[in-house]
């Protein structure tokens, strides 16, 4: 139907009053509204003014990211369908205009003027009759319009109506900017809440635990985001290459690839590597990252913040949240926060990753110890072993002379079988613990009990103990002492002491050579000692025992100690010593019992 000019249902006059009385009573619903009710009283009103000035279609338009103009609401007569579609392209002279605070108004579209041709035809395409579109501004920033359109008949917007229309996109502005403003505090406050709650989770978590704590939190913030997947990354060996840490993602939605680089996303990782954030659509991406759109695209994305993470001045990794529904438009004021909140979580993995190589290089360090150790005693080891050895061969030629003697006694064959076989068990059982003691499996803990563990030291050094000349004795046995521990490394402190004490004998004279290994409870501990009646340590010896490098042995490294408390240290034990010059140095190693170890 061609629209036609009709007469107005009421004055000039009339309708100006209607305008302004439906106007204040639209500004006096907008005082104290809460924010979650903003959006619904914008829609009440933009009806409500529209029955009063005769307009068959009222749209609220708001700039989003990059500053393009979408519809937010809309109110239309009966027949008549609502806007759905941003005014860009279709409208590039109006928005002009707008955007320099100019409103734009015609009574017919033959009244736009020829640099308004695209606009035209656009009107033109969707029966607009008459329309008059007024900007908003707020705090000085073109923040959208609003716009008032007829269909079925022509009409003249009087200044009078206009000045009213800006006075009502001006209040619905104010109204838009109070809401958004009072969601961002929400949202930065429920922000702020999650860093904190993380944080203590995080410094509270025993390693093995923090994964779980960063997905959890990594979760709480797509969720407060309404965020469809969310990822941490680290900075691969490769410049320009994002290795994922932690990833979150809605039920459904493509999970974050393990690996990122230059081939990929080219522009937004020449972004994050300058310290630049990445916060847009994908529709939104300036041409330069065509490569990088294409890619987001096949994976499904629609809209991405990525955030660059530095510890000091180099960054080093990256805290990612896209959405997949819909296009998403997040405030650059949480920018900060979500940065705050990646770098946090990023320390916390860095630390992580620095007390993992801490541990392994501790743990290279306690091997390397023992084998040192080992060293120290392998003349002694080599005659434990050569004495079995000798005597199964010694027995194996006795077996086959009595098997070539038809006469030979059954019985003293026997015997010597059973001898070959005992010293088989004899050397085997020596090997069974040197590699066990070899072995590098410092991150194995079982329950343990004491007395088999002292006693494979023991027997270890039993090819010292007769080559020095030393009395060594085991008292208070305590049989039912247990614990949970690395069975090498207490084999390797006690090694290293009984080591160190028969050193400290070297000066007294044979037969006055004396070691004694105790074993006793007191609860909640276990307690080793080993004591010796050597030549003892002054009170300037004592103080720097356990310090690294320190040793009064012509060919000692000044590690052993050292090291030896570190493993006291990380079973939750304590090594002390105590010494008195020219009488003796007693060693104290005490470890939770089974029942009080930490888990």
């Amino acid at each position: 139907m061609v629209p036609v000019p009709i007469a107005p249902a009421a004055t000039p006059r009339d309708e100006l009053q209607r305008f302004e009385q439906v106007l204040t009573e639209v500004a006096t619903g907008f005082i104290n509204i809460p924010a979650g009710e903003v959006d619904a009283a914008i829609t009440r009103a933009l009806a409500r003014i529209a029955d009063a000035v005769q307009a068959e279609r009222i749209t609220l338009l708001r700039t989003g990211e990059g500053g393009v103009v979408h519809v937010s609401h809309s109110a239309s007569a009966e027949g008549v369908v609502p806007l759905a579609i941003s005014l860009e392209p279709q409208c590039p002279w109006t928005l002009s205009e707008l955007r320099q605070g100019r409103t734009t108004s015609f009574s017919h579209v033959d009244e736009l003027p020829p640099e308004a041709v695209v606009d035209r035809a656009h009107w033109a395409r969707i029966a607009v009759a008459s329309n008059a579109t007024v900007p908003i501004f707020v705090g000085g920033a073109f923040r959208g319009a609003l716009a008032f359109a007829t269909f079925r008949y022509h009409r003249r917007w009087s200044p009078e109506i206009i000045a009213r229309m800006q006075l009502l996109a001006t209040m619905l502005g104010n109204a838009l900017e109070h809401e958004r403003a009072q969601r961002e505090l929400v949202t930065a406050m429920a922000f702020e809440r999650l860093i904190s709650q993380t944080l203590a989770s995080l410094l509270r978590a025993s390693p093995g635990e923090s994964d779980a704590l960063i997905e959890h939190g990594l979760g709480a913030m797509a969720q407060l985001l309404d965020a469809d997947g969310v990822a941490l990354w680290r900075t691969g060996s490769v410049r320009g290459e994002f290795l994922c840490t932690h990833r979150c993602q809605r039920e459904g939605i493509h999970p974050a690839p393990d690996k990122v680089d230059g081939s990929m996303f080219p522009w937004m990782i020449g972004e994050i590597l300058a310290d630049r954030a990445v916060s847009r659509s994908v529709a939104a991406f300036p041409a330069a990252a065509a490569i990088d759109g294409a890619t987001l695209r096949a994976m499904g994305g629609l809209s991405i913040v990525v955030v660059p993470l530095s510890i000091g001045p180099r960054v080093t990794g990256a805290l990612s949240f896209a959405s997949e529904r819909e296009e998403q438009g997040w405030p650059e004021s949480l920018l900060p926060r979500v940065r705050l909140f990646g770098e946090m979580i990023a320390s916390v993995v860095a630390r992580n990753h620095a007390e993992a190589a801490e541990r392994d290089a501790r743990a290279e360090a306690a091997h390397a110890a023992r084998l040192g150790t080992m060293g120290v005693v392998a003349a002694s080891l080599a005659h434990e072993l050569t004495q079995p050895l000798a005597a199964i061969l010694t027995n194996v030629q006795m077996a086959q002379v009595l098997v070539e003697d038809p006469d030979a006694d059954r019985t003293e064959l026997r015997a010597t079988l059973d001898d070959i076989l005992a010293d088989d068990l004899r050397a085997g059982k020596l090997i069974q613990q040197l590699r066990r003691f070899l072995r590098r499996d410092e991150l194995e803990r079982s329950h343990l009990a004491l007395s088999p563990l002292v006693d494979e030291v023991l027997s270890l050094v039993r090819g010292e103990v007769v080559g020095k000349g030393v009395d060594l004795r085991l008292s208070n046995h305590a049989p039912g002492a247990a614990v949970v521990a690395n069975a090498a490394q207490i084999q390797q402190v006690l090694l290293n002491l009984l080591l160190n004490a028969f050193d400290a004998l070297a000066t007294n004279a044979p037969g006055t050579r004396h070691v004694v290994v105790s074993v006793h409870e007191e609860a909640p501990q276990v307690i080793i000692e080993v004591s010796d009646n050597g030549i003892g340590m002054d009170d300037a010896a004592q103080a720097r025992a356990f310090v690294p490098f320190y040793t009064t042995k012509p060919k000692g490294m000044g590690l052993g100690l050292v090291i030896s408390r570190s493993i006291a240290e990380e079973h939750g034990g304590q090594l002390t010593l105590c010494s008195t010059r020219g009488v003796g140095t007693r060693f104290r190693l005490a470890l939770p019992t089974a029942s009080n170890a930490c888990p």
